[in-house]
């Protein structure tokens, strides 16, 4: 009988998505950031380990939605402290999510300058893509095939995944949030 080898886990092997917000400026402070879990309840646990001032919502598809980016714009906020005399530049991609009059308002607001890529802009166009968003997807992706090598035949659960990403945030950001 002849055995088959895996090389590699795919993502579905994972477990449940997770969708991540963060900030970050060009000195490297970040907003700690949101997660947004697949389910209809949060629970604390999942936090657990997460770093220090990250927030966490339910959504039924894991995808950050109008009101779910929203209170993402509180969040960051109360981190950034912008003000109307001392504004702030959010530079964001095009999803529709972000585009609402609620989440306009907000802005205006408070002091951040709002400023949308037009939708569907390549990734050598939004600057963090490359920079940021880049490494960090390969380093978690990295930190899972660790996790799954070390935990053989399990999958990554929502638990997991904040103990995976808190494991990279550790090693990727050295700046504390201000």
């Amino acid at each position: 009988m002849a055995k088959k080898q895996v090389g590699r886990v795919t993502s579905g092997e994972r477990g449940e998505n997770l969708t991540v917000i963060c900030a970050v400026n060009a000195a490297g402070t970040y907003v700690p950031p949101m997660l947004i879990f697949k389910r209809k309840q949060q629970s604390l646990l999942l936090m657990a380990e997460t770093p220090s001032g990250s927030v966490g919502y339910p959504s039924a598809s894991a995808w950050v939605t109008s009101e779910l980016f929203v209170k993402w714009l509180e969040h960051f906020i109360g981190f950034a402290k912008p003000t109307v005399d001392k504004k702030v530049i959010l530079l964001l991609d095009g999803h529709a999510s972000h585009k609402t009059l609620e989440a306009v308002e907000l802005c205006r607001d408070n002091g951040v300058v709002f400023i949308c890529l037009p939708p569907h802009t390549i990734h050598q166009m939004q600057p963090l893509d490359k920079t940021i968003y880049g490494p960090l997807k390969r380093n978690y992706n990295e930190e899972c095939d660790r996790w799954m090598l070390k935990n053989p035949a399990q999958r990554i659960t929502m638990f997991e995944q904040c103990i995976v990403w808190c494991s990279l945030c550790e090693n990727s950001w050295h700046a504390e949030s201000r």
